[in-house]
């Protein structure tokens, strides 16, 4: 699960565990909802008709190179480019995960990324 957080300014954003508990079932964060453990922290960047990156032309850019992660932490060689399915919608998005070595982009995987609800501690988050 993936949060977005005011802070200095902008917005940062992390990934939270959650338990299994099936596909209907509701998205329990771990270790508990009031206190969940937040981690790969990363920017985001808009889509950018004119980057030099063709893959950010028209897709949104999720950097954990630039989330404030420690440079040991394996988060910081991760990029992500999102774009909506529906248009106009985020409500539900389409991911692809690349890692960076060595300056080049390895493709890791696809998914999905689903509106859960509004972060309830915004605000605490931000003061940190």
């Amino acid at each position: 699960m993936r949060e977005r957080v005011p802070r200095d300014g902008r917005n940062g954003h992390h990934r939270l565990p959650v338990a299994q508990n099936g596909l209907a079932g509701e998205w329990l964060p771990r270790p508990d909802d009031d206190q969940p453990r937040r981690y790969a922290f990363f920017r985001v960047e808009p889509a950018n008709p004119d980057a030099k990156d063709q893959r950010q032309r028209r897709a949104v850019l999720l950097d954990y190179g630039r989330g404030g992660n420690r440079g040991y932490d394996i988060a910081c060689i991760r990029r992500d480019y999102l774009v909506r399915i529906e248009p106009g919608s985020d409500d539900l998005l389409l991911g692809k995960a690349y890692f960076v070595v060595a300056g080049a982009r390895l493709a890791s995987s696809f998914f999905l990324i689903e509106r859960y609800r509004p972060l309830r501690d915004a605000a605490a988050l931000a003061r940190r």
